[in-house]
């Protein structure tokens, strides 16, 4: 059992294949963050299942009303790992909540792989009542920065040799990142992306 944050280290990963990406951006969503005022903000943002969190980590903006974070108040995930459960406080800046790769995929200093574990929850936690309230069961996937960049450039060097504008290769990385790993961030892929595919 374990309940602290933890120190940066690196796991995680994802698959995927670049087929018939030019239709996939008929199916993007945004999803945008912003201001996340409520649970039900939060619950709509982060979906039911596969989450992705490029670059090892994300920052989301949550209302201070509802959702405040301090030494009494925390978020935390909880997940399943070889059998025993294991618990993670997520840092938080202000009203910032950060999810990082190694505050919760890492059991005794060493990272370990989301495919490894079952059960993945988000809680918020007040200590005044001693009261755990679930936010959301979904699984956080970190995909490899590198490996990532190699499968997307074979997109966006196509799209780039046919004159399509910026907005339209955003618009098709996103949709297939929805297709082949999960639900993204719209700033999370952008910052991402300015660092790994040349987004202006």
């Amino acid at each position: 059992l374990v309940l602290s944050a933890a120190n940066k280290k690196a796991s995680g990963g994802g698959a995927g294949k670049v087929n018939g990406y030019l239709k996939l951006s008929q199916k993007r969503t945004s999803t945008r963050a912003g201001l996340l005022v409520n649970f039900q903000d939060l619950q709509l943002h982060l979906g039911e299942a596969n989450y992705v969190i490029l670059g090892g980590e994300t920052r989301l903006q949550l209302g201070d009303q509802a959702m405040a974070m301090n030494d009494t108040k925390f978020f935390y995930v909880q997940y399943s790992y070889q059998g025993e459960d294991v618990m993670k406080m997520l840092n938080f800046d202000g009203q910032y909540l950060i999810m990082n790769r190694s505050d919760i995929y890492t059991v005794d200093d060493e990272p370990i792989n989301y495919s490894d574990t079952e059960g993945f929850g988000m809680y918020y936690y007040n200590t005044a009542t001693e009261e755990s309230q679930l936010v959301r069961e979904f699984v956080p996937i970190f995909p490899n920065d590198e490996e990532l960049k190699t499968e997307l450039m074979v997109m966006v060097e196509d799209m780039r040799a046919n004159g399509d504008n910026k907005k339209k290769i955003f618009d098709e990385v996103y949709g297939y990142l929805s297709e082949w790993y999960g639900k993204v961030d719209n700033d999370n892929l952008n910052a991402w992306g300015k660092k790994y595919l040349g987004f202006k």
